[in-house]
């Protein structure tokens, strides 16, 4: 989940070759980060429950956040 809208994100990550299976922006969720609602919509989106999605991140906050919704986190 990233707080950057899907075009920047998707133009970042094209611009430093980085290639992605699908990018999750909180624009898609209405909720952004810190928010347990954008972890949790973020998780059905996919299909999955919360506690069988993890959350990759290397903000300390960003990662409090997916665990207080129930993901767990790397």
């Amino acid at each position: 989940m990233t707080v950057l809208s899907y075009a920047i994100a998707v133009n970042c990550s094209k611009f430093n070759g980085l290639n992605w299976d699908g990018i999750m922006s909180g624009e898609f969720t209405d909720n952004y980060k810190k928010d347990r609602k954008a972890y949790q919509k973020g998780a059905r989106f996919l299909g999955q429950k919360p506690d069988e999605v993890m959350m990759v991140a290397t903000h300390a906050a960003d990662l409090m956040g997916a665990k207080m919704a129930g993901l767990k986190t790397a």
